[in-house]
């Protein structure tokens, strides 16, 4: 499925092969297993590593007619599938990239759902499902998330559930396809455009929330600029904050500190507005090390240490050096802890080394 310059003539010869594979099935990630009947139709398709009892069982389903995906969509045009079963064909659409399905799919469902009583509509499973799949305003029960998403938020029990599903919808209907012109006309996108678009269809703290969430992704991601990035991050956080009860969200904070860290300033002397910025950051990653002490999770031994080691060196990079060396020692000693590997190590021990020589820890651009 993969091209390389090595590759023979045997492995050549399925190019084509491999290529029509792609397009046919919608491949996108591997590995993509796909389970075929005997006449020649997708039974199942599963994307991503599977254990091996999850793989044997979705194997063995996959043999079974009342769960193979022709067959479910035909009993579905009869209208003889439960709402689990609908789903369950919704989801599977869109893995096979069966688009003209799938759309048509997930509309009638939307509409079916939003003519249920509240009782009905508003469970989990109802609320899970369609926060995985809703990525247009005009969708019927967007209602159930904006303007007023407090029963959402109630039956979730998470505070702004509702309004992380309208930030969604709007990254994927209004942000997605600006940015996905800019990167193909290597433009950037017209900022004040796009925050009327948004203002004008849901409201201001929508449109500056996800605003800034877009930059942070542009100037992250698509276009590097470390001081714009660390700019937009600051004040996102600043206003909004992050949700500190999503798994993961602190170990990509932390790796976002860490790259302004090395990458913002690479000299002796820094601005006055890279350290503004870069102790702005400083502030948040102390949220971000005190949060990562009391993991439960793998983090915890896998990443805190990570993360107390760029509090450490954004400490010292805007002059706070004594504490600096404080926390590295810290990392260091939890590192040894949870038997970090060596060159964590000795990365922390070096890092110290250089602290108490008034040394910078980031990298030094030479001229």
């Amino acid at each position: 499925m993969d091209q390389t310059k090595n590759d023979d003539v045997a492995v050549k010869s399925w190019y084509k092969t491999a290529s029509s594979f792609a397009k046919d099935y919608n491949l996108n990630a591997y590995p993509t297993m796909l389970f075929f009947t005997p006449s020649g139709e997708v039974a199942t398709k599963e994307v991503g590593y599977k254990d091996a009892g999850t793989f044997i069982t979705t194997a063995r389903n996959s043999k079974d007619p009342s769960k193979q995906y022709y067959v479910l969509l035909k009993n579905y045009k009869k209208g003889k599938l439960d709402d689990a079963a609908k789903r369950s064909l919704i989801n599977t659409a869109n893995q096979l990239g069966d688009t003209a399905n799938y759309h048509a799919l997930r509309t009638s469902y939307f509409v079916y759902l939003h003519a249920l009583p509240k009782e009905k509509l508003y469970t989990k499973e109802n609320i899970e499902f369609i926060a995985g799949i809703i990525g247009s305003r005009r969708h019927v029960v967007i209602d159930m998330f904006y303007p007023d998403g407090s029963i959402v938020d109630k039956v979730m029990k998470k505070e702004g559930y509702a309004k992380n599903v309208t930030d969604q919808v709007i990254m994927k209907e209004k942000i997605a396809p600006v940015f996905n012109a800019g990167i193909e006309a290597k433009i950037e996108p017209d900022w004040n455009m796009l925050y009327n678009s948004i203002a004008k269809d849901y409201n201001d703290e929508y449109a500056d929330r996800n605003i800034l969430e877009g930059k942070i992704l542009w100037y992250g991601n698509v276009h590097f600029d470390g001081l714009k990035l660390a700019s937009s991050l600051n004040d996102k956080m600043e206003k909004y904050g992050s949700d500190t009860t999503k798994r993961g969200d602190d170990f990509k904070l932390n790796n976002y500190a860490n790259w302004i860290w090395e990458h913002v300033g690479t000299s002796e002397k820094l601005s006055n507005e890279i350290i503004t910025e870069l102790k702005r950051v400083s502030v948040w990653m102390e949220g971000v090390v005190r949060r990562g002490g009391s993991d439960t999770t793998y983090y915890h031994t896998d990443y805190w240490h990570k993360y107390i080691d760029t509090y450490a060196n954004l400490l010292h990079k805007v002059g706070r050096t004594e504490e600096a060396i404080k926390w590295e020692e810290f990392a260091l000693l939890k590192a040894k802890e949870f038997d970090a590997g060596k060159g964590d190590l000795e990365y922390y021990e070096g890092c110290i080394n250089k602290m108490k020589k008034k040394e910078p820890t980031w990298p030094i651009e030479t001229k």
